[in-house]
């Protein structure tokens, strides 16, 4: 059995299954209700996803740094709280978030810090695999504000600093409003190194 638990230790339910069913199910993506406890085992209407795949026995360590010019403004007051979430695709069509950069405080030119991370655990060996790229401006106060998005490869990031390595973020909302949007700043690959796990 599986359990959720919010951080102050509030139940939201739970899940039963076995690995065999994750294992098997079709395109990799176990998709099911959370149920609540007592006898009825009642739904409560939350959803679980779970992804699984074969793990690959890629031992590399990559280590990536980035940094940002031109991002849209988002707090009322100063500029933006920029960070990155980094996901990659799954078979299924949906992201797994694999890694978040700290939070840049009152900027819209943010230089992140370097970060290293298995690539095992961002593509799973796959160099040729999608990875999506969310900036976010952070709230403390409410949720926090997309402010644009791109897909890349582990494949062209390898290819290191330059003009292949800069990205447009797009905000698909203000693309849809804007005629001649063309991003909301852009996101450059600083540097990137591949080393082999000892």
């Amino acid at each position: 059995m599986i359990q959720f638990i919010l951080g102050s230790d509030e139940f939201l339910g739970h899940l039963d299954c076995s690995l065999a069913a994750i294992v098997a199910v079709s395109g990799g993506t176990l998709k099911e209700k959370l149920k609540s406890g007592g006898r009825t085992f009642r739904s409560i209407g939350g959803e679980i996803w779970i992804h699984a795949e074969e793990i690959s026995a890629n031992k590399q360590i990559v280590m990536m740094q980035f940094s940002a010019n031109g991002l849209d403004k988002k707090d009322f007051l100063g500029k933006s709280d920029p960070y990155i979430i980094i996901s990659r695709s799954n078979q299924d069509g949906t992201y797994s978030a694999v890694h978040k950069t700290e939070v840049i405080k009152n900027t819209l030119k943010p230089e992140w810090r370097p970060f290293q991370i298995r690539v095992q655990a961002l593509c799973n060996g796959d160099y040729k695999r999608l990875l999506k790229f969310d900036i976010f401006d952070w709230d403390e106060d409410s949720q926090d504000d997309l402010i644009g998005s791109f897909t890349t490869t582990l494949d062209r990031l390898t290819k290191g600093q330059g003009q292949n390595n800069i990205y447009d973020c797009i905000n698909p909302k203000k693309q849809q409003k804007k005629k001649n949007y063309k991003n909301s700043g852009t996101v450059r690959l600083n540097s990137i190194s591949i080393t082999q796990e000892v």
